[in-house]
């Protein structure tokens, strides 16, 4: 296993894809910094491979670099720390990897603890939609074992401190572990919770934006929960669209808080105000409700297109 190194790391963690899609995929060199990284921000290492200048082919390596740059390859880089690795320098972590030292031009994916989770050859890398697949497969996988493994039984521990506590939710907001939306609401719900855990677990609901998640913090705001109601307005679009099913009552009557969350998620303009819901026909409150819903499901494909989601 990787040991907890101590190198300073300044970089941001996601940067702009537009930037970034001209470059390609920006390799770190500092091997110790990026896992320094990965630890810090739980996230999955990609390890692009290389020999010496003479084992490698100059027509592959470049192929390669084309598809390093692919648009979606791009988007799904900023789920991984990315860096290069010397087949001569790093021979250590090959090995501890156990990854042939003949290795050239492959791609190993690796958890931040130092595990191994797949690889992909090289004629494999030089390929955009084999590549940019085994991301998302390997991410998924990651993060589901991440949360299964170490998350949720954390969560799940009543003599949990505060501080494990909201590092576990604050890890599956950046990874959007969408799987912990119940073991989130469960936690909402048990007695005694520390009441500093109350709007990070519904935050980090919001953030996640699953069905589940959404009808939990409707109901609560049903209920007069205003730090549900505030944390509707910060759900995804593809949240919004969820949210929809609640935006008109039983009785036919329109939630305002429902409408109002929709209109800040989406940006949404002309949002109509509380005066104008008691004055207006029920024909002027039907075409709102249409007009809303029509640009929220707009605005849910849009996001869920541009976050590979």
């Amino acid at each position: 296993m990787f040991r907890h190194v101590t190198v300073l790391v300044c970089c941001g963690l996601f940067g702009s894809v537009a930037q970034a899609q001209a470059r390609g995929i920006q390799w770190r060199t500092d091997v110790p910094a990026a896992i320094q990284s990965a630890q810090q921000t739980r996230l999955p290492l990609m390890f692009w491979i290389l020999g010496r200048n003479e084992d490698r082919d100059n027509n592959l390596e470049n192929e390669q670099k084309r598809a390093f740059a692919d648009p979606l390859v791009l988007r799904r880089a900023q789920r991984f720390i990315t860096a290069r690795l010397s087949r001569s320098v790093h021979r250590d972590i090959l090995e501890q990897l156990g990854v042939s030292p003949s290795t050239t031009l492959e791609v190993a994916f690796v958890t931040p603890e130092g595990k191994l989770i797949d690889k992909l050859s090289a004629s494999g890398v030089a390929r955009p939609q084999s590549l940019a697949e085994k991301m998302r497969l390997v991410f998924n996988v990651y993060r589901q074992q991440l949360f299964t493994g170490q998350l949720q039984p954390l969560l799940e521990k009543p003599e949990a401190s505060f501080e494990e506590v909201r590092d576990a939710l604050e890890t599956i907001r950046n990874l959007n572990i969408t799987a912990a939306d119940g073991v989130l609401i469960r936690l909402l719900e048990r007695p005694g919770l520390d009441k500093r855990l109350l709007q990070p677990c519904l935050e980090t609901l919001a953030s996640l934006s699953t069905k589940a998640a959404v009808d939990k913090l409707v109901e609560l705001t049903d209920k007069g929960n205003l730090q549900a109601g505030a944390a509707l307005g910060q759900c995804t679009p593809a949240g919004a669209e969820h949210m929809l099913s609640h935006l008109v009552d039983k009785e036919g009557g329109v939630r305002l808080e429902v409408y109002d969350a929709l209109v800040k998620v989406c940006d949404i303009k002309s949002r109509k105000v509380p005066r104008w819901w008691e004055r207006a026909e029920p024909t002027q409150r039907q075409k709102e409700v249409d007009r809303v819903s029509e640009l929220v499901r707009q605005a849910a494909s849009a996001w869920k297109e541009e976050n590979d989601e």
